[in-house]
């Protein structure tokens, strides 16, 4: 889905069983936030990683994300893959 544009809004999914998965997910969120990217965060999670304005139920943030980052391991992104269907957004995976 290249198409050159640059990304305004991104999605997060994280693996709420792992501590620094949650962790730099705040992190992520915080850096998307100083370079202009608007962040939708799984409703699952958002308010436990310290953002429960940014909540979005799966099918709107699959809907609305340019892209998801996922924060987890290989059971977290395939989940990621089955839950943001039927809008497969660009997904990018970071194994913990």
């Amino acid at each position: 889905m290249p198409s050159g544009k640059p990304i305004s809004s991104a999605g997060i999914y994280v693996n709420l069983d792992k501590p620094d998965a949650v962790r730099t997910a705040g992190e992520i969120i915080k850096l998307l936030h100083e370079i202009g990217v608007y962040v939708h965060v799984d409703d699952r999670a958002a308010g436990k990683i310290g953002y429960p304005e940014l909540a979005q139920d799966l099918k709107t943030l699959g809907a609305c994300a340019d892209m998801v980052i996922v924060l987890g391991g290989d059971g977290t992104l395939l989940a990621a893959c089955r839950a943001l269907l039927p809008h497969e957004p660009p997904l990018l995976g970071v194994n913990f």
